[in-house]
């Protein structure tokens, strides 16, 4: 009898995350689960790096540069091909889980019933708890926004399952409901929250997170370059267009446009106090493809 759990794992240029996520991943409560890695750099450093630190994963061909969105469509079809698995966890390479963190998201599914759970993530270092990356997260289909209510659900003395419209992509355990893909490849990476926690909607699905499952999300957001971050903000804003689009959200790209015309004076304020001035270059030329409903990923660099 198989695996009930199939982890998938999208790695790019990920060598100094892997000790610590092969670590966790060896020192989890929760033994049935299977890791599938796609290496997405054609020098598949990464992978080979991997392989050394946990000989059991399932790894595949290099494929090209398909991006988290791409990746992760990848090993999500090839379980499903091979069949046998009941549940998918996305993971990123830069979080470490504690050791009963996989455990307690099989509890909470089979607890609830949900199609999707999510653990407490925190920022920064492992084992400090003292900032919340995210936990519950609500949307705005309209606005085609992810909206972060403080987090005030959350209390180390109290710990809590609370009810999510979204589920943060940096990890998530899911039903295997969808029989081709987890995200749209056109995304290539940002905005994928938004899409499936929609689609679990439009199922009548619901979501849940539990501070009892614990991640540590490791990746320096103050520390990222300033072409790394106007990178991000480009697809984010791009991404949320080809979300319109894509359910035929006519009223909201209409509406988009007149808002992202109101909010230009506070982008120009918020971009100085950054020091990042070109950011705001990276937003409205995300927003100007996503109108003309490019996609994939972009090619050229964001000066």
């Amino acid at each position: 009898m198989g695996r009930s759990l199939a982890v998938l794992v999208v790695l790019y240029k990920s060598e100094r995350f892997i000790n610590g996520l092969a670590e966790c991943l060896k020192q989890q409560s929760y033994k049935d689960f299977d890791v599938h890695v796609l290496d997405c750099h054609e020098e598949q450093k990464s992978l080979r790096f991997f392989r050394g630190k946990y000989p059991g994963i399932k790894s595949y061909p290099y494929q090209g540069n398909l991006g988290y969105a791409g990746g992760n469509n990848f090993l999500y079809r090839q379980i499903m091909l091979q069949g046998g698995y009941s549940f998918t966890m996305v993971l990123n390479p830069d979080v470490i889980l504690a050791k009963d963190a996989v455990e307690q998201l099989v509890i909470l599914q089979r607890l609830t019933g949900c199609i999707g759970c999510g653990p407490i993530i925190f920022k920064g270092k492992p084992y400090n708890e003292s900032e919340i990356q995210n936990y519950v997260i609500k949307a705005d289909y309209f606005k085609g926004r992810m909206i972060f209510p403080g987090n005030v659900a959350y209390n180390k003395n109290n710990l809590d399952v609370n009810k999510t419209e979204l589920l943060s992509g940096t990890i998530f355990l899911i039903k295997n409901i969808f029989s081709q893909c987890l995200f749209p490849d056109e995304n290539y990476m940002y905005g994928e929250e938004l899409d499936i926690g929609y689609r679990i909607n439009q199922l009548g699905g619901k979501n849940y997170v539990t501070s009892k499952s614990k991640v540590w999300h490791i990746h320096d957001f103050n520390g990222e370059s300033n072409s790394a971050e106007r990178l991000r903000y480009y697809y984010i804003n791009r991404n949320r267009i080809l979300f319109f689009y894509r359910y035929r959200k006519y009223n909201s790209l209409f509406f988009s446009i007149i808002f992202e015309f109101i909010k230009l004076p506070a982008r120009c304020l918020w971009v100085v106090k950054k020091k990042n001035a070109r950011l705001l270059y990276a937003i409205y030329l995300g927003l100007f493809h996503g109108y003309l409903r490019r996609s994939g990923k972009y090619e050229k660099k964001i000066w």
